[in-house]
């Protein structure tokens, strides 16, 4: 009997004893997952805080890349636009000039500055779609981590320091309307000194080498010939035309003593082509207006000897 009283308290035992455990190892497994949970999340805290760290630290990279970008942009969309301004400006003088080394000079000019507009314009436009990029991806940079500040519950969010480009593509977009006008102007001038070149080139191979295409006489003498005809084209005192100046009556020797059909050598096609086509600056000021072997006018400006017949004196008037 006492046997069997003892075996159910043996049992009831047991089960306390049971349960009691099955409670720990719950709590033990309640406190693991605790503690898993806890670790998954500042494992994730420190994952967002390293990725906010690397994408700082790119955003100011990136701005850094951009913000150059964007200087080379300001500065060849300026350039583009003072091209401009020197093509038309510079084409407008050559279309006004009066004699043909003055239209071939300013044309120059305008021809030289529409490769350096259109240089910048090139560069300007690669500059704009480079920057839009790189504006963009600035943007998705800080969208990811404002993302990362308000997962984190952080205060401060970032914002981009950059400017953006729709001022700087109106701009451009103000040059390419201008682009055609432009080219227009650049090539109205090259036409007209064209022009004038063909017209004058003859008759100027024909004096210059009737006048001094002798190879004694130096090559500052051959400019300066030419530029003495150009004065007076340009001066009221004497006919408004190249055959005007050199056929006037009793003006140039080779008209009219057989040296007109000299025919010009290489050096002096050279220096005709040079002069003409605006290569040559004299120095000569435009109220130079004589040139013989004597003195004449109100002034002596310049006198270029040679060994052979004491060389030519430059002579100029005063204005009234």
């Amino acid at each position: 009997m006492e046997e069997e009283s003892l075996l159910p308290s043996a049992l009831s035992l047991s089960l306390k004893v049971y349960k009691r455990q099955t409670v720990i190892v719950l709590l033990l497994s309640i406190l693991m997952t605790l503690v898993m949970g806890a670790v998954v999340v500042f494992q994730k805290i420190d994952k967002l805080k390293t990725d906010l760290i690397s994408l700082q630290t790119q955003l100011t990279r990136e701005e850094t890349a951009a913000s150059n970008v964007y200087d080379k942009l300001q500065k060849n969309l300026d350039d583009a636009e003072i091209a401009q301004g020197e093509v038309e400006e510079d084409s407008k003088s050559a279309l006004k000039s009066i004699v043909c080394s003055d239209a071939n000079r300013y044309n120059n000019k305008a021809q030289k500055a529409l490769k350096k507009y259109e240089k910048y314009y090139d560069n300007a436009k690669e500059y704009l779609e480079e920057y839009k990029l790189r504006y963009e991806e600035v943007n998705d940079l800080v969208k990811e981590i404002n993302r990362i500040q308000e997962e984190l519950r952080m205060d401060s969010f970032t914002k981009t320091t950059l400017n953006g480009f729709t001022e700087e593509s109106q701009k451009f977009t103000e040059l390419k309307e201008k682009d055609s006008e432009v080219r227009k102007s650049a090539k109205d001038a090259q036409d007209f000194a064209d022009k004038l070149y063909n017209a004058y080139i003859y008759i100027m191979e024909r004096i210059v080498a009737g006048e001094c295409g002798s190879t004694y006489c130096p090559d500052l003498d051959q400019f300066y010939v030419m530029k003495v005809i150009e004065n007076r084209i340009k001066h009221p005192k004497f006919p408004n035309t190249l055959e005007g100046v050199v056929f006037q009556p009793g003006q140039y020797q080779p008209t009219w003593d057989g040296n007109w059909y000299k025919k010009a050598d290489k050096r002096t096609k050279e220096n005709v082509r040079k002069y003409l086509r605006g290569e040559v600056d004299t120095g000569m000021p435009d109220n130079v207006v004589y040139q013989a072997v004597f003195k004449q006018g109100d002034y002596v400006w310049a006198h270029v000897s040679n060994p052979v017949d004491g060389g030519h004196y430059y002579c100029g008037i005063y204005e009234k």
